[in-house]
């Protein structure tokens, strides 16, 4: 059972699987850097990079039998698998397996990950990975209407995910500004000290590349701590105060590709930034880019039928023609003044 295809998928509906799902995930105990009690995690990637985690099971069999049996199964018929899956290498692993038959005793079989284990699948992963430990059929049966048949049918699987932060910027991940980075930085000759919020460095072309690849996003390291135990511990943290942060960074991202995009234009022709249907027709070449700036501003609401196209070619003849007012336009579509109340302390 070494590689991923030698299962099968998680199969629904089958008659009776609800509930043996349901005793798993209560038998399940999770961690990242201590006890966590939700089946994910999203971090930033230094963050996920740097956390010990684990999924572990302790169960007696005398309950899992009985769940068995109301699913139509008995204990023969099962074994319990833990697996590991590298998001960055997309493999999966299979660290630990054991049968369900095992009347009268208890099974514990778990899956982690170690920061520091070196050579590890999962060492310096920082765009995610998952952990998890599954209910797999261990024989085919006879085939019945609405129950597993297929030997590697999974049957129930529990999961812990550790991913890198997507959901605010597209898949820009943000890298904490930590004494090291920031000395690392300063030796390349980059103009950051312990006092900067935000930097964005760019390695590439906006006009040709994804986002993702062409452009480093550094924040605060309170900042990256902030976003990180806001995910751990909702309730660890002031919501108001953090989106207004988060926000505030989003505004820096949109205006410094808007910026850096409008350059590439005048690169090319010095009048083009200027030029309403060229700067339409160089975004036609990168519909992301286009989808990706005119995002805060379909969200404010009001565009009508206008297109990504249409809404970032205003954004990049802003950037070139008035770039004060493109700040303006972006900190409103982000509502940046909302929290202000809060942020304040009033």
């Amino acid at each position: 059972m070494g590689q991923a295809s030698q299962m099968s998928e998680l199969i629904r509906p089958f008659r009776g699987l609800d509930k043996l799902g349901d005793y798993l995930e209560e038998n399940v105990l999770r961690s990242v850097n201590g006890a966590f009690d939700r089946p994910r995690a999203t971090l930033t990637a230094d963050a996920v990079r740097s956390c010990d985690a684990e999924i572990s099971l302790d169960l007696d069999t005398a309950g899992l039998e009985l769940e068995l049996k109301r699913a139509g199964l008995s204990a023969k018929d099962v074994e319990i698998v833990s697996y590991r899956i590298s998001a960055t290498r997309r493999l999966t692993e299979y660290p630990a397996r054991a049968s369900a038959d095992h009347a009268g005793k208890k099974i514990q079989i778990s899956a982690g990950r170690q920061a520091n284990s070196t050579g590890d699948l999962l060492y310096r992963e920082g765009s995610g990975f998952t952990l998890g430990i599954a209910l797999v059929l261990a024989n085919s049966r006879p085939p019945e209407p609405l129950r597993p048949f297929i030997r590697g049918t999974w049957l129930a699987d529990a999961k812990l995910e550790v991913h890198s932060r997507e959901e605010n910027m597209d898949g820009i991940t943000p890298y904490k500004l930590t004494p090291e980075r920031i000395a690392e930085l300063q030796e390349q000759g980059s103009k950051v000290g312990p006092g900067t919020m935000t930097f964005i460095q760019f390695t590439g072309k906006v006009l040709e590349s994804e986002i993702q690849q062409c452009m480093d996003l550094y924040v605060h390291e309170d900042l990256g701590n902030a976003m990180d135990s806001h995910e751990l511990d909702p309730s660890s943290i002031d919501e108001s105060k953090l989106r207004f942060q988060v926000a505030r960074m989003s505004v820096d991202v949109i205006t410094a590709i808007a910026s850096k995009a409008c350059l590439e234009l005048v690169e090319e022709d010095p009048l083009l930034n200027r030029d309403d249907a060229a700067v339409a027709e160089a975004l036609k070449k990168n519909a992301g880019l286009a989808s990706f700036l005119a995002k805060p501003v379909r969200k404010s609401g009001g565009q009508g039928a206008r297109t990504d196209i249409e809404i970032a070619t205003e954004i990049l003849i802003l950037a070139g023609t008035a770039p004060d007012q493109l700040r303006s336009y972006i900190e409103d579509c982000y509502g940046l003044g909302k929290n202000l109340n809060s942020t304040l302390g009033g």
